[in-house]
């Protein structure tokens, strides 16, 4: 995965918590990459789901988890390429 793929939450971003701000059907833009040499993490632009502290705010859909368990840095296997 590099920046500028097409990405969607997996089937396993869609079950943790850390992922509860973002929409389960949202597609985003690999921003940025990050990490260390034992872990990689993924910034993603999503086109719906906006950022953390919006999503806390409006609360217009369920979440998974409270806001203390989001989590802006995602998985690699939080997130599929979108085909």
């Amino acid at each position: 995965m590099k920046v500028g793929d097409l990405v969607a939450l997996s089937a396993y971003g869609k079950k943790v918590k850390r992922t509860g701000w973002v929409y389960d059907e949202d597609v985003g833009v690999v921003k940025a990459i990050g990490g260390t040499a034992y872990w990689n993490y993924y910034i993603v632009f999503w086109s719906r789901s906006g950022s953390i502290s919006r999503a806390y705010e409006s609360r217009d859909y369920p979440t998974r988890g409270a806001r203390w368990d989001w989590e802006p840095r995602l998985d690699r296997r939080d997130l599929k390429f979108v085909k």
